[in-house]
């Protein structure tokens, strides 16, 4: 079993990894962290180039390519510390999405992605009713 990228892989990554070289430096992210800039422009960047939606079937409106090159991306997006909700959007709302969407609700959000709408995934509490005004999990900070 070969584990090595091939010949495109390695373009992607360096392709990637030139691109946010140059769309999110340090200096960047530390704007977004400090200065509270919006990466939205960063996501507009990364929309551009079809990435949020790259592991996305043709058939579906994605870029058709497998999760490999998906996770070539998270990776150079790792290396740069992406303020970005491309996590999220690409390795939990569009799964669910693809798996578990019907042929509607498919094409509504995986075209918002493509757009350039982030998501995230929201899970219904045992009652079967997501209330964002009111969570079923809380979080406390604990030392």
């Amino acid at each position: 079993m070969d584990f090595e990228l091939d010949e495109d892989q390695r373009d992607l990554q360096a392709a990637a990894a030139e691109t946010l070289a140059k769309a999110c430096p340090p200096t960047y992210l530390r704007a977004v962290v400090e200065e509270g800039h919006d990466p939205s422009d960063l996501w507009r960047t990364l929309s551009s180039l079809d990435w949020p939606v790259l592991a996305v079937p043709e058939e579906d409106g994605g870029a058709g390519a497998s999760a490999m090159e998906l996770a070539i991306v998270l990776e150079q997006l790792g290396y740069v510390a992406d303020p970005t909700a491309f996590l999220p959007t690409t390795t939990q709302l569009l799964p669910v999405v693809l798996a578990a969407g019907d042929d509607a609700q498919r094409a509504r959000f995986v075209g918002a992605v493509a757009g350039g709408t982030t998501g995230t995934l929201a899970l219904a509490d045992a009652r079967g009713v997501w209330n964002p005004n009111v969570p079923p999990v809380s979080a406390e900070r604990a030392g």
